[in-house]
């Protein structure tokens, strides 16, 4: 992912944007600045990705000249380089970058109730980073979160329910209301 500059509040953010490498034509050759208008960057993020081991037809030729195929190689090896796979017990971090345990006394686990994928019941797994506190989730279903080694061993919906108390609350038309149906 590379970071691009947007404007908010008045203030300039970096914000990560995806590169779409799928628009590059294989059998085509670029230009640094037709390959930076084809992924939507700045020009000087594919001179960054030349230095950075992206192959030109030839070096000693000015302008440079990308070959597609090779321009979507290397968007695809950076892309999976970045990827970190979790293993059961783990969570990643977003401010740590990097696949994180969470201290088992701060794992809880949430049901949704909502549907995903073929009858699945969604299923959020949140944590805290035991290196820098930051939050954690991972989303899974109930169905799979016996195969997870994280979380409350029971898992209980828990379904919203209005405690009643005898002290008068500001809700008393409502149950005024209830009672006549």
């Amino acid at each position: 992912m590379e970071l691009s500059l947007w404007f908010h509040s008045g203030f300039f953010i970096e914000m990560a944007k995806k590169i779409k490498y799928n628009l590059i034509k294989k059998r085509r050759t670029y230009t640094v600045a037709e390959l930076a208008t084809i992924v939507k960057c700045h020009p000087r993020t594919i001179q960054q990705w030349i230095k950075n081991g992206m192959e030109v037809i030839d070096p000693n030729s000015k302008p440079y000249l990308i070959s597609g195929i090779e321009a979507k190689q290397f968007l695809q090896r950076k892309s999976k380089k970045a990827k970190v796979k979790l293993q059961n017990d783990e969570f990643y971090c977003i401010k740590c970058r990097t696949a994180v345990t969470s201290l088992l006394k701060d794992t809880k686990t949430r049901i949704t109730g909502k549907r995903i994928g073929k009858g699945g019941t969604q299923a959020i797994i949140e944590g805290i980073c035991q290196n820098c506190n930051t939050p954690l989730r991972r989303f899974s279903t109930v169905e799979k979160i016996s195969e997870l080694k994280i979380g409350s061993p029971s898992l209980t919906e828990r379904p919203i329910v209005l405690i009643e108390n005898d002290s008068h609350s500001l809700n008393t038309d409502i149950m005024e209301r209830l009672n006549e149906y």
